[in-house]
C-alpha cells in the first residue's frame, strides 16, 4: 500500500473451534519502523495494540487496519511482519503476513548558480550550493567536474576539476556545497563563467533524479572548412538530437550532415555540393526529415530553369551515401528566388519550399509550393499558396508538420498592420486543396518584420513567428500561438529582448509539443560585439520563461543564433555563427547544446585600469603627440576612442580647407592596446601654421571606448583628460600712411589716413590718435583737431581701416597746409602687435603727415580813372586796384605810370616783372615758413 494509507489485514479461522478464543496481533520492523500515534518520521506505520475476539465458527474472519504514515522522505518499499497469538493452544498460529509501505516521494538533485570576487591575489571559493528537493533515507552522492566557458583554468583562473569527483549528502539532510578554486589576480578583464557538471548520482534504487537546469556544450563544435563560408548560415536537427544538417550558402549553397556518436559529431556522408553556376547565396535553407536521413536544400539563386527562378534538392541517406531523391524541384519563374526556405515532414516524403520573389500575385508577393514524393518523383501537392499583395515577400520562410498536412509561410514586408508589419498565414491540406487554417497573424506595428521566421509544432497547432524588426532602438521579439479549433490565439507573452539593436527573432525553433522554443539574436553583444546569443523558453501554461542560461556566442562578429533549431523533446539544440574564424575568416561554425544538470559560476572582476593621458604644449604648424598609459593588465586587449573637443582652438578636418578659421587637425583616432600593465600607446595631432596673430589655444582630448570592451565602463576608467596647447608664433605690424586732401571752398572734407595690419589678428586692434598742428592751424579753422586722444578699432580678422580728420573748406588763397596724425596707446590682448615704424623720439607711438591742398587763386585788376584837372594845384588820380579773392599773406604790385610816349616801354616792361618776381617768392617763403627775400612781407 502506498505511504500515507491504511493497511488492512484478514485474519480468518478455517475450522470450528469447540469454545471462543482471542488472538494478539504483534507487528514486528522489518525495513519500516513502527511507532505510536501521532506517527512522525522517522517512524513509517502505527505499532498497534489490537486483539481479535473469535467465537470459534469455521471460515470466521476478522480484520484490522494499520495507519502508515505519508512522509516526505525519499525511500525504498518498507516492510514490517504481522505475527498472531492464539489464546487456545489448539489454533495453528504460525502463519505471518507482510506489510509493505510503497514510497511515494521524489527528490530531484540540482546545482545553483555561484558567484565569486576573484580578488587580487591569493585564492577564493566559487561555492555552489547543491541541493536535494527532498530528504533521502540514506547517503546520496553525486559526480562533478567543471568546464570552461569564459573562464579558462589553463590560464589560471580556477582550479580545474576533470577527473570527477564525488560530492556526498548525508541521510536525512537535503544539501551540500561544491567548492571551486578561484585564483585571484591583477588582470582587467570581463566577468567570467565556467560549468560544474554533475552526473553518475548514486541514489541505490531511491527515486531521485538529476535536475537539467543549464545548457550544457554537446560534443565538439563542428567548424567550417574552407575561409568564407560560412557554416552555419542554416541549421537542421533531427527529432533525437544527434543528427544535424548544416548549410554553407557561400560555398555553392554546399550543405554538410553530422550525427553524434556519444562523443563527438562525426560527417554523415560527403558534402551535399551545389552547382558552381549557383554562385554565393546567403541564407541557402536546409531542412531534415525526423529520422535525419532525408534532408532538402535551397538553392534560391539558381538558374536550372531561369535566372534566378531557384532550385530545391532532396538526398535520402542509404547507410553509406547521399542520394538524390527525385528531380531538381525549380522555382517557377525568373526572379522567383524559390528554395529561400525550405521545410521537410517527418518521413522526408513531403517538402514545403518558399519563393519570395514570385510575381503572380504582385509583383514580389512571393508564394509556396508543397510537393509529395510518390518513390519515383516529386509531384506538387494542391495549388501555389501565393502571397496577399505585392511587395509581401511571402514564402521568406515556411515550416512543416510533422505528417505534412499543416504548413505555416511567413510575409515579413506585408503592410495589412502597417507598413512591413508582417504576416504569417498557415493552411492545412484537406486531401485536395490547401485552406487556410484561423485568421492572419499580422504583425503588431509598423516595421515588426514578424513571419521573418516561423516555426510550427510536430501537430501543426502551435506557430511561433519571429519578427526582424526595423526600429533600431527595438530588439526583436518572439510571440507564440495555439490554434483552438476556430483562430489562433497568442499563449504566453510577446518574448522581447533585453537589449535593443540585436534582432532578437531572426531565428526561431519549437519543440515537438510546442513549449519549448529558441530564439537567435546574431547582434546581441552579451561576449563580444555582434558574438550573438541564443535564448531557449518553456512555457509554463500561463507565460514563457526562460530556460537554462543565455547561449553567447564566442568571440567578436560571430553573428552566433542566425540559425537556431531544436530537437523534437526540446533538450538539445543547435545554433549557427556563420562569421566564427575558428578555422579561417568568416569559416563559420556549429555548436550543440544538451539541457543538464549543471550550473554556471560566474567569477566577478574587480581590478580596473586607469587610462592616463597626457598635457602637451607645441608651436603651431608641429604635431601634438599625446601618450594614453593603461595602468592594468587588461585581458585580449582593447581600444580606445580618441575625441578632441575644442576650448579655445578650432579643429577641422584634413585637405584643402584645414586652414584658417582651423587651427588643428581632428583625426579619427583609435588607439589598440595589447592589454599589458604599464603599456602606453601614442597619437598625433597636427596643427595648422596660420598667419594670423593669436594667443596660445588649447584643446581637450577625452577617451572612450571604441569596438566591444567588456563592461567597458566599470572595468576601464576613461575619464581622465588631456589638454593640447598651441603656442602661436605670429606678429602683426600697424601702419598709418599719409593724407592728402584738397580743402574746397566751403563745408567739411575728410583727410583720410590708412591704417593697416601687416597680418591677420584673432582679437580686436585699437589705437588713439591725436593731431598736431603743421603749417596747417586748427585755430585758424583749417581743420577740426583731435585734442582728446580718439580710437580706432580695427575687429578680429580686419586688416585695414582709416582715421578721418575734417578740413575746412575756404576761399582764402593760400598755400598748402600740413597737420601730423600722431598714434599711441595700441592696444591688443596678442603680444605679437607693434608699430611698424615708430616715432624715433617715442617709441610708443607713430606718426604720420596729412596734407592739405589749397585749390583758390585770385587775380588783380585796375580800373579806369578820370578826375577833372583843376585850375592849380594837384588832384589826385584814382585807379581802383581790386582782389577777386582774399590771400592769407598782404600782396604788394608795383606800379608806375606811362604816357603815350613809346620811350617809356622799357621801364613799364621791368616793373612788371619784378612784380611778379617778388610774388614768386613771397609764397616760396611762405610754404617754407621762413624768409630771405626783402619783398616777402614776412
Amino acid at each position: 500500500m502506498t505511504e500515507g494509507r491504511e493497511l488492512t489485514f484478514a485474519v480468518t479461522l478455517d475450522d470450528a473451534v469447540s469454545a471462543p478464543f482471542t488472538v494478539d496481533v504483534t507487528l514486528n520492523e522489518v525495513t519500516a519502523t513502527g511507532g505510536a500515534a501521532p506517527l512522525a518520521y522517522p517512524r513509517d506505520y502505527d505499532n498497534v495494540v489490537a486483539q481479535l475476539s473469535f467465537d470459534g465458527k469455521a471460515g470466521e474472519m476478522h480484520e484490522f487496519t494499520v495507519a502508515t504514515l505519508d512522509d516526505s522522505v525519499v525511500e525504498l518499499a518498507e516492510t514490517f511482519t504481522v505475527s498472531l497469538t492464539a489464546s487456545d493452544a489448539l489454533v495453528d498460529d504460525s502463519d505471518t503476513f507482510t506489510g509493505t509501505i510503497t514510497d511515494n516521494d521524489h527528490a530531484t538533485l540540482s546545482v545553483g548558480n555561484a558567484t565569486a570576487v576573484e580578488g587580487d591575489e591569493g585564492t577564493t571559493m566559487l561555492s555552489f550550493p547543491v541541493t536535494l528537493s527532498a530528504a533521502v533515507d540514506l547517503d546520496v552522492s553525486v559526480d562533478y567536474t567543471t568546464q570552461d566557458v569564459t573562464a579558462s583554468a589553463s590560464d589560471g583562473d580556477y582550479v580545474a576539476i576533470t577527473t570527477p569527483t564525488a560530492l556526498n549528502i548525508n541521510a536525512g539532510e537535503t544539501s551540500g556545497t561544491i567548492n571551486i578554486t578561484v585564483n585571484g589576480d591583477a588582470t582587467v578583464e570581463s566577468n567570467e563563467t565556467l560549468l560544474v557538471l554533475l552526473s553518475n548520482l548514486r541514489a541505490f534504487d531511491r527515486n531521485v533524479t538529476l535536475a537539467s537546469t543549464e545548457w550544457v556544450p554537446l560534443g565538439n563544435e563542428i567548424e567550417g572548412q574552407v575561409a568564407g563560408e560560412r557554416l552555419g548560415e542554416v541549421v537542421s536537427l533531427s527529432d533525437d538530437g544527434h543528427t544535424v544538417a548544416i548549410g554553407a550558402g557561400y560555398n555553392r549553397d554546399k550543405g554538410r550532415v553530422y550525427r553524434f556518436d556519444g562523443t563527438d559529431w562525426k560527417q554523415l556522408g560527403l558534402d551535399l555540393a551545389g552547382d558552381a553556376e549557383d554562385g554565393y547565396s546567403p541564407s541557402a535553407s536546409i531542412s531534415l526529415s525526423g529520422d535525419g536521413r532525408t534532408v532538402a536544400i535551397g538553392a534560391q539563386r539558381s538558374n536550372d530553369n531561369l535566372p534566378v527562378s531557384g532550385r530545391t534538392r532532396v538526398y535520402r541517406f542509404d547507410g553509406t551515401a547521399w542520394n538524390q531523391l527525385g528531380q531538381n524541384i525549380v522555382g517557377e519563374a525568373a526572379g522567383d528566388f524559390s528554395g529561400f526556405a525550405v521545410g521537410l515532414s517527418d518521413d522526408g516524403n513531403t517538402v514545403i519550399i518558399g519563393a519570395w520573389g514570385n510575381d503572380e500575385n504582385g509583383e514580389r508577393a512571393g508564394h509556396a509550393r508543397i510537393y509529395r514524393f510518390d518513390d519515383t518523383s516529386w509531384k506538387q501537392l494542391g495549388e501555389d499558396i501565393d502571397g496577399e499583395a505585392a511587395g509581401d515577400y511571402s514564402g521568406s520562410a515556411v515550416s512543416i508538420s510533422s505528417d505534412g498536412s499543416t504548413v505555416a509561410i511567413g510575409a515579413p514586408a506585408n503592410d495589412d498592420n502597417g507598413d512591413n508589419a508582417g504576416q504569417c498565414r498557415i493552411y492545412r491540406f484537406d486531401g485536395t486543396r490547401w485552406n487556410q487554417l484561423g485568421q492572419d497573424i499580422d504583425g503588431d506595428r509598423s516595421g515588426a518584420g514578424s513571419g521573418r521566421t516561423v516555426s510550427l509544432s510536430d501537430d501543426g497547432d502551435t506557430i511561433v513567428i519571429g519578427g526582424r524588426t526595423d526600429a533600431i532602438y527595438d530588439g526583436g521579439e518572439v510571440q507564440a500561438y495555439r490554434f483552438d479549433g476556430t483562430g489562433w490565439v497568442q499563449i504566453g507573452q510577446t518574448i522581447k529582448s533585453t537589449r535593443s539593436s540585436v534582432e532578437f527573432g531572426f531565428s526561431v525553433s519549437v519543440s515537438d509539443d510546442g513549449t519549448t522554443l529558441l530564439s537567435g539574436a546574431p547582434h546581441d553583444s552579451g561576449s563580444a560585439d555582434t558574438s550573438g546569443l541564443a535564448r531557449a523558453y518553456r512555457f509554463d501554461g500561463n507565460v514563457w520563461k526562460q530556460l537554462g542560461q543565455d547561449i553567447l556566442g564566442e568571440t567578436a562578429s560571430d553573428y552566433s543564433g542566425t540559425s537556431v533549431s531544436l530537437s523534437g523533446d526540446g533538450m538539445t539544440a543547435v545554433i549557427g555563427a556563420p562569421r566564427n574564424e575558428g578555422t579561417g575568416n568568416v569559416a563559420g561554425n556549429v555548436r550543440a547544446y544538451q539541457l543538464g544538470p549543471a550550473a554556471t559560476g560566474k567569477i566577478l572582476n574587480d581590478d580596473r585600469s586607469i587610462l592616463t593621458v597626457d598635457d602637451v604644449t607645441v608651436t603651431e604648424g608641429g604635431g601634438v603627440t599625446f601618450s594614453v598609459v593603461s595602468s592594468n593588465a587588461v585581458q585580449l586587449g582593447f581600444s580606445v576612442g580618441v575625441t578632441l573637443a575644442d576650448v579655445t582652438a578650432v579643429g577641422g578636418y584634413a585637405g584643402p580647407s584645414s586652414l584658417y578659421p582651423y587651427d588643428y587637425n581632428k583625426p579619427v583616432a583609435r588607439l589598440y592596446f595589447n592589454g599589458d600593465a604599464g603599456e602606453t600607446q601614442q597619437f598625433t595631432v597636427d596643427t595648422v601654421d596660420d598667419a594670423i596673430v593669436e594667443g596660445a589655444e588649447t584643446f581637450t582630448v577625452r577617451l572612450l571606448p571604441r569596438g566591444y570592451v567588456p563592461d567597458a565602463i566599470t572595468l576601464i576608467d576613461y575619464s581622465d583628460t588631456g589638454t593640447g596647447t598651441i603656442i602661436d608664433n605670429d606678429d602683426s605690424t600697424l601702419s598709418v600712411g599719409r593724407a592728402t586732401v584738397t580743402e574746397g571752398h566751403a563745408g567739411i572734407t575728410m583727410l583720410s589716413f590708412p591704417v593697416s595690419l601687416s597680418a591677420t589678428v584673432d582679437m580686436a586692434v585699437s589705437v588713439d590718435y591725436t593731431t598736431q598742428d603743421g603749417t596747417a592751424t586748427a585755430g585758424e579753422g583749417d581743420y577740426l583737431a583731435v585734442t582728446t586722444p580718439a580710437t580706432l578699432t580695427l575687429s578680429a580678422g580686419a586688416t585695414r581701416g582709416m582715421i578721418d580728420i575734417a578740413v575746412t573748406g575756404d576761399t582764402i588763397v593760400e598755400a598748402d597746409e600740413t597737420l601730423r596724425l600722431m598714434l599711441s596707446n595700441l592696444r591688443s590682448n596678442r603680444a605679437g602687435v607693434t608699430f611698424a615704424e615708430p616715432d624715433p623720439f617715442a617709441p610708443l607711438q607713430a606718426r604720420a603727415t596729412g596734407t592739405i591742398t589749397n585749390d583758390d587763386r585770385a587775380t588783380f585788376s585796375v580800373g579806369d580813372a578820370s578826375v577833372t584837372e583843376g585850375n592849380v594845384g594837384t588832384t589826385l588820380l584814382s585807379f581802383p586796384v581790386t582782389l577777386d579773392m582774399a590771400v592769407d599773406i598782404d600782396i604788394s604790385v608795383d606800379y608806375i605810370t606811362q604816357d603815350d610816349h613809346a620811350g617809356r616801354h622799357r621801364q613799364r616792361d621791368r616793373r612788371r616783372l619784378r612784380a611778379r618776381e617778388h610774388a614768386r617768392q613771397a609764397e616760396h617763403c611762405r610754404r617754407r615758413n621762413v624768409c630771405h627775400h626783402q619783398y616777402c612781407g614776412q
